[in-house]
């Protein structure tokens, strides 16, 4: 027994650093690009710490996600492009953080291009998933999660570079705000059931705010698509909470 319990724990020990070794790769393939990135255009090495710092986050708490899952050994191809997005999206912090910082040369070509890049993979992922046969419910939150957060990253980029107000950072807010009342209602926290308008919209807002960062389009037409975009996700996350908090709640065994 001892001689098998101890061959399983080193299994279960390899499981981990595979997992483990993937991420730090990540971690630092996306520093190198990063410091490639600010040599290339002149950026601050606040770019490089922001990124940098970005990524190592998104890595600690995927890494957390997937031991807490049931799922076992490499992350697989399909996490492994959403942990492509999530590079891109680390480097889309890196530009944020610069331009809030005061650095008036950054323009909206590279975060356009990455922006761009990060809509073009989302649903790649899931496609893989499907035709390798690996789709899981961790690497669907890790999607979810991560369409969220480029979202949010997207809007403040969007009123960094003045493209639009204040205001813009709700685009990037409704998943947030969702969790938050979830908290005080708990008919939120019931499942929804998969929604092809739901998906149509999510790919509709992170697409609008990609856009309004094209270097040719200025005021006022951002605004105005990120006005109409919030207008639709708005009015689909009320669809959403009306339905669950209309629903039965689900019977305790």
């Amino acid at each position: 027994m001892d001689g098998n319990g101890g061959s399983a724990n080193d299994i279960g020990a390899s499981v981990v650093m595979t997992g483990t070794s993937e991420l730090v790769v990540a971690a630092a393939v996306t520093l190198v690009a990063a410091a490639l990135l600010a040599s290339l255009l002149a950026l601050p090495f606040v770019f490089v710490i922001a990124a940098g710092v970005a990524m190592i986050v998104l890595s600690a708490l995927l890494r957390v996600g997937w031991r807490r899952s049931a799922m076992t050994g490499a992350l697989g191809l399909a996490n492994r492009v959403t942990l492509l997005r999530g590079g891109l999206l680390a480097l889309l912090v890196g530009f944020g953080v610069t331009v809030l910082a005061g650095d008036a040369e950054t323009g909206t070509a590279w975060p356009f291009a990455l922006a761009l890049i990060a809509l073009l993979l989302d649903g790649v992922d899931g496609a893989v998933a499907r035709r390798t046969g690996t789709a899981s419910d961790f690497g669907a939150r890790f999607d979810m999660e991560l369409d969220a957060a480029l979202a949010l990253v997207l809007a403040i980029l969007v009123f960094a570079y003045d493209r639009a107000g204040l205001w813009v950072l709700l685009l990037g807010l409704p998943r947030y705000a969702f969790l938050a009342a979830a908290w005080w209602l708990p008919a939120l926290r019931q499942p929804l059931p998969p929604s092809q308008r739901r998906r149509v919209i999510c790919v509709v807002q992170v697409a609008t705010l990609a856009g309004s960062l094209f270097p040719w389009v200025g005021p006022p037409l951002p605004a105005l698509a990120c006005a109409i975009a919030a207008v639709l996700l708005y009015g689909s996350f009320a669809v959403d909470a009306g339905a669950l908090l209309r629903a039965e709640p689900v019977a305790q065994t």
